[in-house]
């Protein structure tokens, strides 16, 4: 019995997030039609109530995590007291209202972390999730901030509330979005391709950090890594465009060429509107008013909610095979018929080959089975 309920439990959290994600997706139209907040905190609603339940639906598939399952269930508590929050003025109450989110994300990047510590190989679409999850306790400490009033290191109460907005798309969900298409480039084949991602995905998993550095050094230092952001940005949406076809789902197409073009020349304003900050001057009328109606809303609607749509559509196995164990034996000179003699090695409980079983190796791709028996015989 206790191991059926085991079983079940990935499946039953898959529910959770999907039914999750629905209700905030009407709560979120709800909000908007009613009106009752202001513009940007509309776009960041988004996040808690709808893409976070997604990414779940993303990356929960057979996770057994303790923290991912409290994550889980604690999520809608927690972005129906951001939701509250909003609805206050700030102050104690409106920023007491943030604890339960703030909880949620301690949880997820609490997974993000066991995912880290325990992965025995790099890989690193990995490690763009689990800097997405480890960056949105970034997002939540900055939004309890904000609301509870107060200005770290002198920062405005806008700015505060920008950082919050900033570590829960930049930080949190393109990552993470960045992870699940590396899955899809891995198995493509393409050398070129996968060169690419790389230098993307790293550029993405650094970048939010290095705004944030700018934003608290130097101009300068803004704008270099806003520059760098928005490359690897680019190359990113340029090669989810490339990875389309792959996919069979025309739904899932449709929705990754639009998310990918939309992150594109959202990153295109990003950089003019850092770069009219470092000049002192007003480029093309790239006001902060301008950036929340087109930079932010191509970055939550139609890069984060139509892209996490769409890869919920068929979303890419993750890569969860572990590295095969090698043997440890080496030689740094001359090996010989003698070596496991000269080294101690013989006798009970002595090496049979390079390694034990020829079974550990077994992946899609390859039957261990399927090898002739001399070469089994042989490693």
């Amino acid at each position: 019995m206790i191991d059926g309920v085991r079983s079940s439990a990935p499946l039953l959290s898959r529910r959770v997030t999907e039914l999750s994600a629905l209700i905030g997706g009407g709560s979120w139209l709800a909000l908007v039609a009613w009106g009752s907040v202001g513009r940007l905190e509309r776009l960041f609603l988004l996040a808690p109530l709808v893409i976070v339940p997604l990414v779940f639906v993303l990356l929960g598939r057979g996770v057994r995590s303790r923290w991912y399952r409290a994550a889980v269930w604690l999520q809608p508590i927690g972005a129906a007291f951001v939701v509250v929050s909003f609805t206050l003025s700030r102050g104690i109450l409106a920023g007491l209202s943030i604890v339960p989110w703030l909880i949620v994300t301690v949880t997820v990047a609490a997974w993000g972390f066991g995912r880290l510590v325990s992965r025995d190989r790099v890989s690193v679409s990995a490690l763009a999730v689990d800097a997405g999850l480890l960056y949105v306790v970034v997002g939540s400490s900055w939004l309890l901030c904000s609301r509870l009033g107060l200005e770290p290191m002198g920062f405005s109460d806008a700015i505060v509330f920008f950082t919050a907005v900033h570590f829960h798309y930049a930080g949190f969900t393109l990552p993470i979005l960045t992870g699940v298409t590396g899955r899809v480039v891995k198995v493509i084949g393409r050398s070129s391709l996968r060169r690419v991602y790389t230098g993307a995905a790293t550029t993405i998993i650094v970048g939010p950090g290095l705004i944030a550095a700018g934003i608290t050094l130097s101009p300068l230092v803004e704008i270099v890594a806003v520059t760098t952001l928005a490359g690897g940005v680019i190359a990113f949406a340029l090669v989810t465009l490339c990875i389309v076809p792959e996919r069979s789902n025309r739904i899932q197409q449709v929705a990754l060429t639009i998310s990918s073009i939309a992150v594109a020349v959202s990153m295109l304003f990003a950089f003019g509107y850092g770069l009219s900050q470092f000049l002192g001057q007003t480029i093309a009328g790239l006001r902060i008013d301008t950036m929340v109606a087109i930079h932010g809303q191509l970055n939550a609607i139609v890069f984060g909610l139509v892209g996490a749509l769409g890869w919920a559509v068929s979303v890419p196995s993750a890569d969860t095979h572990r590295t095969p164990p090698l043997s440890s034996l080496t030689s740094s000179g001359r090996v010989g018929a003698a070596f496991l003699k000269r080294n101690g090695l013989q006798g009970p409980g002595a090496p049979i080959g390079q390694m034990e079983q020829l079974a550990a190796y077994a992946r899609p791709g390859f039957d261990p089975e399927a090898v002739h028996p001399a070469v089994r015989t042989f490693y």
